[in-house]
């Protein structure tokens, strides 16, 4: 898989910064955690792919929006352990939920403070469905025709005709 680069520089400096965080206070990086340097990427903003295991709910990957490539893996016992863990932010722009048991994953799905959710895929992304997130996770919705109803202002002229 190919990963681009990110957006703008500071939002390299916040991943180090979060995965930091993270590795303090004693989760594992497994693969990645750090900056992509050397010539052929001077030019860009790249960051490694990054998984984190060991992941507890007090670290900064799991409450704040990170928007890169870094995936916590998070243990649980129950659906209701993890709905309330993955509710427990101010953000809710999108989920995942990996399992093989799909009616559990739609369950869970339901129950998730989030815009969007995706089941056994990653962000999934489609013109025609609605994008935006609950919470603190941006204003509204666009794309799909709820999109372009967040643009459209509705109005009734009523008339009473003699």
């Amino acid at each position: 898989v190919d990963f681009g680069p990110l957006v703008f520089p500071e939002q390299v400096t916040k991943l180090e910064e979060v995965i930091a965080d993270a590795v303090s206070r004693r989760a594992k990086i497994v693969i990645g955690g750090k900056r992509l340097t050397g010539k052929e990427y001077a030019k860009g903003n790249y960051f490694e792919p990054t998984i984190l295991t060991n992941i507890t709910p007090d670290m900064r990957v799991m409450s704040e929006e990170v928007f890169g490539p870094v995936l916590p893996v998070v243990s649980f016992e129950t659906e209701d352990q993890v709905v309330e863990m993955a509710n427990n932010t101010e953000y809710g722009l999108t989920s995942e939920v990996y399992t093989t048991d799909l009616k559990k994953g739609e369950r869970i799905a339901k129950r998730l403070d989030s815009g969007v959710v995706a089941i056994n895929t990653d962000n999934y992304f489609k013109p025609s469905c609605p994008f935006g997130g609950c919470k603190k996770s941006g204003m509204g919705r666009e794309y799909g025709e709820i999109g372009i109803q967040e643009f459209a202002q509705v109005k009734l002229i009523a008339v009473n005709q003699p």
